[in-house]
């Protein structure tokens, strides 16, 4: 491995840290719907789960339970 091949590998890592970084909405409205919708997709997928339960409940199954690991 060559110190020149290592420069430009790191050049490379560099650019495109700094254009993904370029990328990123600027504006503060853009940044907060963007959270927004992360957190949406939190609560619909926490929402699926205890749906999962809840029918797991009702049909008289136990809900799994975690072993200690010791």
């Amino acid at each position: 491995m060559t110190a020149a091949a290592l420069t430009a590998w790191r050049d490379a890592f560099l650019a495109a840290g700094e254009a993904a970084l370029a990328t990123r909405p600027a504006d503060g409205e853009t940044l907060a719907s963007e959270r927004l919708k992360a957190r949406l997709g939190e609560m619909l997928l926490e929402r699926e789960l205890l749906a999962e339960k809840v029918a797991a409940l009702e049909a008289g199954r136990p809900l799994a339970r975690r072993r200690s690991r010791r």
